[in-house]
């Protein structure tokens, strides 16, 4: 993964965008100051890359994501995952095109403590990439659901209490919608 290219951008689209008790539907573009969707919201993500830029992509508790198609990339201070308890994230990351696989990316020259609270309910369906964060667990919270099509690569990894991951890409269907090395399935994990 350290040869991806780091997509790609323009200037900002969206400015300091928060979302606080609603439903509603979310393009691509770049998110300058972060991306907020408070607590009790719906939010669908229309397929493309979204630029989270110096601000968290923060997701509240009691709210939910959903997108098909969507890699979301990470750059400039302060831009990281912080997601609260009792959340719901259902991503599936693009299945063709330069970020095939890649469902969360973050810039390698930006590091960063990444929050992810307990009891989330998620289902995500590719790489999530942290070259230089420090991904955190907590409480009791399966990142990823047991026979998920998941793969975690962080700096760090920090689980607390009875948090964990479950990785499974035997699976062909799985393995075929990945990033490029990762289509072989895992030969090692360190």
């Amino acid at each position: 993964m350290a040869g991806l290219a780091v997509p790609t951008f323009g200037g900002c689209d969206f400015e300091d965008t928060k979302i606080t008790g609603s439903t509603e539907p979310l393009e691509p573009g770049v998110y300058c100051g972060g991306l907020d969707i408070g607590g009790n919201s719906n939010v669908e993500l229309d397929p493309g890359l979204y630029v989270i830029q110096d601000g968290p992509f923060a997701l509240g508790g009691n709210s939910s994501i959903k997108g098909e198609g969507v890699t979301i990339f990470l750059t400039g201070k302060d831009a990281v995952i912080s997601f609260k308890s009792g959340s719901t994230i259902d991503l599936t990351a693009p299945k063709s095109g330069a970020l095939t696989g890649i469902l969360f990316f973050q810039d390698p020259d930006f590091g960063g403590t990444h929050d992810w609270k307990g009891k989330s309910s998620t289902e995500l369906r590719g790489v999530i990439y942290f070259p230089a964060g420090t991904l955190v667990s907590k409480n009791d919270n399966a990142m990823t659901p047991e026979g998920s099509c998941t793969v975690l690569i962080a700096h760090s990894l920090e689980f607390t209490a009875s948090s964990g991951v479950s990785i499974d890409v035997s699976g062909v269907d799985c393995r075929g919608s990945l990033a490029g090395p990762y289509r072989r399935g895992i030969a090692l994990l360190q």
